[in-house]
C-alpha cells in the first residue's frame, strides 16, 4: 500500500523521544514508498549557531543553550528556508519541533492551509518523570543541568502548548491525536502507525 501524501507534526514535551519517533517514522513512510522529507528545526538551529560569527549569533546560541527558546522570527526563517528547498506539490512531510509558539504555529496553519494538504497532528502524551531521566541519559549541552530542564520545561509550559492549543482548535484539513509515549520506541513507533494506517485509509 502506497502512503498517501500529508504533513506530520510532532508535539511532546522535552526528553519525550519526539526526534526518535520523526526518525522511525521517516522509515516506515520510505518503506510505504512515500518518499518523505523530515525537518527538524531544533537541529537546524544548533546547526546554524554551532559556530556563531557575530554578537547577536553568540547571544542565541547562549539563549538556546540555557533552555531558552530563540525568538520566533528565527526559527520560521530557517524552517521556511528549508520546506521551500525540499518541499514539491504532493511531498509527505515530517516537522520537528516547527511551531513552539502561538506566532509560530499561525503562521505555519497559513503556510499548510496555502499547501493544502492533510495535516496529522501527533502529541505523545509522557510523564514528566519519565522525560526528565530521558533528558539526563541524553547529556546534551542544553540538557545538562537540573536548572536548565527545568527552564526548558518552563518554556514549554508557558509557550509550546499554546502552540499545540491553537492546531486542536483548528478543523478542515487538520487533524489531532494524542498518543501513549510510554514505553519502547518501537512500542510508540507501532500506535503511530496503526493512526497512519487509519488515517490512510480515509484519504
Amino acid at each position: 500500500m502506497t502512503q498517501k501524501h500529508c504533513v506530520y507534526i510532532f508535539f511532546a514535551p522535552p526528553g519525550s523521544g519526539k526526534t526518535t519517533q520523526n526518525k522511525m517514522l521517516f522509515e516506515h513512510l520510505k518503506e510505504l514508498k512515500s518518499n518523505p522529507i523530515s525537518i527538524n528545526v531544533g537541529s537546524l538551529v544548533r546547526e546554524h549557531f554551532a559556530n556563531p560569527k557575530t554578537n547577536i549569533e553568540e547571544l542565541f546560541k547562549e539563549k538556546m543553550e540555557n533552555g531558552e527558546l530563540l525568538p520566533p522570527a528565527v526559527p520560521i526563517s530557517l524552517w521556511t528556508e528549508e520546506i521551500l528547498e525540499k518541499y514539491e506539490n504532493g511531498t509527505t512531510m515530517i516537522l520537528d519541533g516547527v511551531a513552539r509558539t502561538k506566532n509560530e504555529a499561525s503562521l505555519l496553519i497559513d503556510f499548510l492551509r496555502f499547501l493544502k494538504t492533510c495535516v496529522c497532528i501527533f502529541y505523545l502524551s509522557v510523564p514528566k518523570t519519565h522525560t526528565i531521566e530521558r533528558l539526563k541519559k541524553r547529556g546534551r549541552v542544553d540538557d545538562n543541568t537540573v536548572k536548565i530542564i527545568e527552564k526548558r520545561f518552563k518554556e514549554y509550559n508557558k509557550k509550546t502548548k499554546k502552540a499545540l492549543r491553537l492546531f486542536k482548535k483548528t478543523k478542515g484539513i487538520f487533524k489531532y491525536y494524542k498518543i501513549d509515549g510510554t514505553g519502547t520506541p518501537e512500542e510508540v513507533a507501532e500506535r503511530v502507525n496503526k493512526h497512519i494506517s487509519k488515517i490512510n485509509n480515509k484519504l
